[in-house]
């Protein structure tokens, strides 16, 4: 499957293949590839998105091609760090860089500044 070309639907539907035998999760639907990435998010958004240079790389204006990389390898080594080697990462990437990985952190963000003391 090339990443770059595939819908969201179909990247969700890819990772609920891939990974739909390990949680008895049976066919690959959209809705349980979403479930999947969502709960694998959960499980790298804090040092995602609390990590200096991808506050930087996701609001830099310029969208330069060499730092929507960089921020691809910083996200794949998150996801490796967390989840291993059980899961393609390079298709976790893929469907957070199509969902926005400044969006995906904005909750996170105003969650720490909404939080007293911070």
């Amino acid at each position: 499957m090339n990443y770059a070309e595939a819908s969201l639907d179909d990247l969700y539907s890819e990772l609920s293949r891939e990974l739909g035998g390990e949680f008895g999760l049976g066919e690959g639907t959209p809705e349980q590839g979403k479930t999947l990435f969502d709960r694998a998010w959960a499980q790298v958004s804090e040092s995602v998105c609390n990590n200096e240079a991808v506050r930087v790389l996701v609001q830099d204006r310029q969208n330069v091609v060499a730092d929507q990389i960089t921020l691809g390898a910083l996200l794949a080594t998150q996801f490796t760090v967390a989840l291993g080697s059980l899961v393609n990462v390079a298709l976790l990437v893929a469907i957070a860089a199509r969902l926005g990985v400044k969006v995906l952190c904005l909750g996170h963000w105003s969650n720490q500044r909404s939080t007293p003391g911070s």
